[in-house]
């Protein structure tokens, strides 16, 4: 259980926002939330279902609104299992300005915390599901490329113009935390040298933004399955190419595995046990954009994890 002053906030909280849900019975922190403070409330109604509150606090008080138009986006077009949102709160005075969002609580736990006493088969029905979710998603148009709130953030036609601003602003912050210079220099001419391949993916569609392991929720069913019960955490939604978010995907949570991959690729539509050839190109320059966007983002949170990110991206970049 949180602290008693937590406690009184989330009560009075919950007195604006879901006030027929009755006084609170217990607020306990989940896991996860490493952006954004999560909790599970429960009421003392019996009857009253717990739910989960998320806080965007401080500077990372837009989160939790992103995420609430993202779950809202998806409800819209049929896309499950996901959380519905109940309440929210935009720059609330008990929360110093901050901001929150209240979601129903879905079955089961993350993928993460139960995926390596799974089985190879039970492994690969999972990713078959989470390529069938996905591929869902990616079928859904969107008119321009760039990130999403209510509407797409600074909309581009295209997406080589959206990469060439993702690259510019990455490599602008990776050179304001100190980097080597060479190797910002080289990233930069390696990325425009391949940019044409960009030109590949002509028309956005909707991307989850973040679906790895800590965010695909599994409940054991029959005859030994487990069952995708939720897909969390799109407060990355944007719309643009699906392959760069097959490319994260990739990269947090299949990292070489056979058949988490063929799962994958199987739910996806696209067979096989391997990417199929004519994204490697995009992929590629994916990989280099998604190790320069990681290094900058940990260079302040966790910095033991810059030295390896810099040798990936040197890696990456002398593969060329």
């Amino acid at each position: 259980m949180l602290p008693s002053a937590d406690r009184d906030l989330t009560e009075r909280l919950f007195a604006l926002l879901l006030p027929g849900s009755g006084p609170v019975a217990e607020v306990r922190a989940l896991e996860g939330g490493s952006v954004s403070p999560v909790q599970q409330v429960s009421f003392t109604d019996p009857a009253a279902p717990d739910v989960v509150l998320k806080l965007g606090l401080g500077q990372e008080k837009w989160t939790v609104l992103k995420e609430a138009h993202a779950y809202r986006r998806l409800a819209a077009h049929g896309i499950g299992p996901i959380p519905e949102v109940l309440a929210g709160g935009e720059s609330m005075e008990l929360l110093d300005g901050g901001s929150c969002v209240v979601m129903s609580l879905l079955p089961g736990c993350t993928f993460a915390k139960v995926g390596a006493e799974l089985t190879q088969a039970q492994t690969r029905d999972v990713y078959e599901q989470l390529g069938a979710i996905l591929a869902r998603i990616h079928a859904i148009p969107m008119p321009a490329f760039g990130y999403t709130f209510d509407d797409i953030l600074d909309p581009l036609p295209d997406n080589a113009s959206h990469m060439a601003g993702f690259l510019a602003d990455g490599l602008r912050d990776y050179r304001a935390h100190g980097a080597d210079a060479g190797l910002a220099d080289a990233i930069a001419e390696t990325v425009e040298a391949r940019a044409a391949a960009f030109a590949e993916c002509q028309a956005p569609v909707l991307c989850h933004g973040d679906a790895h392991e800590d965010n695909v929720l599994v409940v054991p069913g029959p005859d030994g399955r487990w069952i995708i019960s939720g897909l969390i955490d799109p407060a990355n939604m944007q719309a643009g190419d699906p392959v760069m978010e097959l490319v994260r995907t990739d990269r947090f949570a299949i990292a070489g595995d056979e058949d988490k991959l063929a799962g994958l690729l199987a739910g996806y539509g696209r067979g096989g046990d391997r990417w199929p050839a004519e994204w490697e190109p995009r992929m590629y320059l994916y990989r280099i954009l998604l190790a320069l966007e990681l290094r900058n983002w940990f260079t302040d949170r966790s910095p033991q994890f810059v030295p390896a990110l810099d040798e990936e991206l040197r890696t990456l970049v002398e593969g060329r």
